[in-house]
C-alpha cells in the first residue's frame, strides 16, 4: 500500500528483535543482522517490548561466535527471572478466581498467562508483570473487599475515598491498582474497559465468555471476538510502547475467528480505526496480511494510517537506552492522538481536562463531600503555582544564571 512507504524505518535492532519471533526458518534473515548490531541497543529493545524471550531461544539455538557472551547471559538471566514471577502469576490467577467464585463473582481475565495458553504458547514465553481482571461495575466494591481478605492493599488511589471522591474516580477513571506485599504482585481490578474514545463495550456480567484451563482450573476470559477487540484498544491506548502486544495478536489470529462479528463490534463500539490501526502495524512490522474483510475499508480509513504513523514515528525517534521508545507525548498531542472527534472538540476535551482535580489536590488537603467542588478551584491555583514556578525556574536557568 502507498501509506506504507510513507512510514519512517525501524531500527536495525529493533528488526533484529522482530525477525527472532518467528521460526527457526528465518535463521538466515537473522544471522545475516549480525554483523550491523548494537547489541546494547538490542537489549534495550527486547526488554523493551517484552521480547527478550525469543532473543534468548534465538540466540542459544545459532549458538554463533558473533554474539557476545554477556549478552546471552543477561538474556538467560531476565529469562528465568520473568518465568518464576510468570509462574507465581498462574498461581495467583488462579487463587484470586477461586476465591472470587466462592463470593458469587466471575472475574474476567484480561492478559497474562491465559492469553499465552489461548495462542498456544509456553507461558513463561510472556512476561506478565500484574494482573489485569474484570469485574461488573456493580460487584466492584464487593470485589475489592475480597482482594483486601486476600490481603491486598490498595496502592492507587493510595487514599481514602470518601463517596463523592469514589463516585468522581468511578466516572473520569476505569480502574484501580491494588498489592500483595509477600507475593510481590500487582492487580489491576477493572469495572469496564476505557481508552478515551472507547463507547459501548459491554461489561463483565454483559460479555459472553470462555475458559482457559490454568494448572486444572478453568479461568474466565472474554469470548475471542470481544477479546481480541480488547487486546487492540489496550494497545492503542497505550500507543503500543510494547511490541509484545502485537505478537499477541498476531498469533491471536491464528484462532478461527469470526470477522463479521469483529467488525460488527468495531463498529458498534466505534473502534474502527482502532481496529484498522492494528492490522496496518501488523502488516508493516510483522508481515501479516491484511485480511481480505478489511482491505478496502484499511486503505480508505485515514485516521487508522495517521494512527499508525504517530506509533512508527515514536518507534523510530530513539533508539537510546534513555529515549526507548520514549512515548510521552505532549497532553494536547495524546488528546489528538485518542480523539477521533473533530479539532474543535479535541481542544475542548484538553481544555476541560486541565481543571479536574486529580490526586494531587486530593492529597493537597481532604475536604468533606459537601465541599467536593472546592477541589476544581484547588486544581487552578495548583495550576497557577506549577506555571510560576516554572517561569521562575526558566528565567533563573537562562537569564540570571553566570
Amino acid at each position: 500500500m502507498a501509506q506504507e512507504n510513507s512510514f519512517p524505518k525501524i531500527s536495525k535492532e529493533l528488526k533484529f528483535v522482530l525477525e527472532c519471533t518467528h521460526d527457526i526458518n528465518k535463521a538466515a534473515e537473522i544471522k545475516e543482522l549480525f554483523p550491523l548490531l548494537q547489541w546494547d541497543n538490542v537489549i534495550n529493545m527486547a526488554m523493551t517490548h517484552r521480547l527478550f524471550p525469543f532473543v534468548y531461544n534465538a540466540m542459544r539455538q545459532f549458538g554463533s561466535s558473533e554474539v557476545p557472551e554477556n549478552v546471552i547471559k543477561l538474556l538467560q538471566q531476565e529469562y528465568m527471572k520473568s518465568a518464576i514471577k510468570v509462574v507465581g502469576i498462574a498461581d495467583e490467577i488462579v487463587r484470586i478466581v477461586n476465591f472470587m467464585r466462592d463470593y458469587g463473582i466471575q472475574p474476567l481475565i484480561l492478559k497474562g498467562p491465559p492469553l499465552s495458553v489461548r495462542i498456544n504458547e509456553d507461558i513463561t514465553l510472556r512476561p506478565s508483570s500484574d494482573i489485569d481482571i474484570l469485574v461488573d461495575p456493580l460487584e466492584f466494591e464487593k470485589a475489592e473487599k475480597i482482594l483486601e481478605l486476600m490481603e491486598y492493599t490498595r496502592i492507587s488511589p493510595d487514599f481514602l475515598l470518601t463517596p463523592r471522591k469514589r463516585k468522581f474516580y468511578y466516572k473520569n477513571d476505569h480502574h484501580f491498582e491494588y498489592f500483595h506485599n509477600k507475593h510481590a504482585i500487582l492487580v489491576e481490578l477493572h469495572w469496564r474497559i476505557r481508552s478515551f474514545d472507547v463507547k459501548l463495550f459491554p461489561t463483565a456480567s454483559s460479555l459472553s465468555t470462555q475458559k482457559i484451563n490454568i494448572t486444572e482450573c478453568l479461568v474466565p476470559v472474554m469470548d475471542d471476538e470481544y477479546w481480541l477487540m480488547y487486546l487492540m484498544v489496550h494497545g492503542y491506548k497505550h500507543m503500543w510502547t510494547r511490541l509484545r502486544w502485537l505478537y499477541d495478536i498476531k498469533e491471536f489470529l491464528n484462532n478461527n475467528l469470526d470477522w463479521d462479528k469483529i467488525i460488527f463490534i468495531a463498529n458498534n463500539s466505534e473502534l474502527k480505526s482502532i481496529l484498522h490501526q492494528t492490522v496496518i502495524l501488523l502488516n508493516v512490522l510483522f508481515d501479516v496480511s491484511i485480511p481480505d474483510q478489511l482491505q478496502e475499508s484499511v486503505v480508505n480509513d485515514q485516521k487508522a494510517w495517521q494512527l499508525s504513523n504517530t506509533v512508527m514515528e515514536n518507534l523510530c525517534e530513539n533508539t537510546n537506552k534513555e529515549n526507548l521508545p520514549n512515548l510521552k507525548f505532549s497532553r494536547l498531542k495524546n488528546v489528538n492522538y485518542y480523539n477521533f472527534s473533530s479539532r474543535w472538540r479535541n481542544m475542548l476535551i484538553y481544555i476541560s481536562s486541565l481543571f479536574k482535580p486529580t490526586k494531587d489536590e486530593f492529597e493537597l488537603i481532604v475536604l468533606p463531600d459537601i465541599l467536593f467542588p472546592l477541589y476544581y478551584l484547588i486544581k487552578i491555583f495548583n495550576l497557577l503555582w506549577k506555571r510560576i514556578k516554572s517561569t521562575c525556574n526558566f528565567i533563573n536557568i537562562y537569564f540570571l544564571k553566570p
